[in-house]
């Protein structure tokens, strides 16, 4: 199995076990929220809608307990997870790495990954870059937001370079071919959305798109979103 190391050594509680009657109640409702939020779209195929339910660091550890035997009830082998939103919660990196080792545990894939609104900093650049570059990669990520977040400049940069080295299937991973419902081979970028963060990065991305420069085609495979615009 492949796990972050830093959780080998890390039991978690298994929540709802020995809860008074007060507690199983909460616990019931939590349940029927997280429930509501998770919606079946074919066998296998998922979206999580968890904006704005005001989870924090432990709210997450606690969804995420839940979360591992709700999904494989309905994804019991491969799991794609096309919408995975926590955007404007009240987590941080420690829950951003939560959910990682998360979809590690299922061997997920996620298509859009939405933590905008959040407090994460550098240090969840460098769990999503690990995330980035995991092994057996079906589907990869399409877009990531982490627009009004504590992601600086230092974080910008370590997610460009990963996503310009990034491979599947021994070739680069950006831009996707993937074919369209017409039957049409197309390429699909990787978009990451830094707006709104407290840096301005255009020389960055610049720098990314000269890296990129060798395994793109017509299309640009990466474009980064700032506050002025798009860059590409």
């Amino acid at each position: 199995a492949f796990v972050f190391p830093w959780l080998l050594s890390r039991r978690f509680v298994v929540v709802g076990r020995s809860l008074h009657p007060g507690q199983r109640r909460c616990w019931t409702i939590m349940e029927s929220v997280w429930k509501g939020k998770l919606k079946v779209i074919a066998e296998g195929h998922l979206e999580v809608h968890n904006a704005k339910l005001g989870l924090d660091e432990n709210g997450v550890e606690q969804w995420c307990e839940w979360a591992i035997a709700a999904i494989q009830e309905f994804c019991p082998d491969d799991v794609y997870i096309s919408v995975l939103d926590f955007s404007e919660n009240k987590i941080g990196d420690r829950g951003v790495r939560r959910i990682l080792q998360l979809l590690l545990d299922l061997c997920a894939d996620v298509g859009q990954m939405k933590l905008s609104g959040t407090g994460l900093t550098v240090d969840a650049s460098d769990l999503l870059a690990h995330w980035l570059k995991r092994p057996f990669v079906k589907r990869p990520l399409l877009e990531l937001k982490l627009d009004n977040t504590w992601i600086n400049a230092e974080g910008a940069k370590i997610l460009l370079k990963t996503a310009t080295a990034a491979t599947m299937n021994g070739r680069r991973m950006y831009p996707t071919l993937a074919t369209t419902e017409e039957g049409r081979t197309t390429q699909y970028p990787l978009l990451i959305d830094f707006n709104r963060t407290n840096f301005c990065g255009r020389d960055i991305v610049s720098e990314a798109e000269r890296e990129l420069d060798h395994n793109r085609d017509e299309h640009g495979p990466l474009f980064c979103s700032m506050a002025g615009g798009k860059c590409t």
